[in-house]
């Protein structure tokens, strides 16, 4: 195995801990106790044949993208601020590199927007 791909699969690894870490700190800080439970494998696959992806549209800077999830997610996400993109690729939301949680849609709490810079 040569050095390049050792270091990819290392970091990986770190990934891997960083998202249990950020995942364990999310549940440390819910509200409601008996809701405070990490996700399985089987529900975050569940959760991925149910998420819905938007077309994509565009303005002069930007790429967007809304995506449509499960409602049972909601008591997983962070409160007051946007994920990070190992915190949202660990939910079961899958989209190519370069995409950012900017904000929520209001009206409905289970609508993430995403956006890209444009050529990205």
């Amino acid at each position: 195995m040569n050095s390049a791909m050792t270091d990819d699969f290392e970091m990986s690894d770190m990934e891997e801990i960083e998202f249990q870490q950020t995942m364990m700190e999310a549940v440390s800080q819910q509200q409601q106790p008996e809701q405070q439970t990490v996700p399985t494998s089987q529900q975050v696959h569940q959760w991925e044949v149910e998420t819905d992806y938007s077309e994509k549209y565009c303005d002069d800077i930007y790429e967007y993208r809304r995506v449509t999830v499960p409602r049972g997610m909601l008591n997983l996400f962070p409160q007051g601020r946007t994920m990070q993109e190992i915190e949202w690729r660990g939910h079961g939301i899958t989209m190519s590199r370069g995409w950012e949680h900017y904000d929520h849609h209001q009206p409905e709490a289970n609508v993430l927007l995403f956006r890209r810079v444009l050529g990205t």
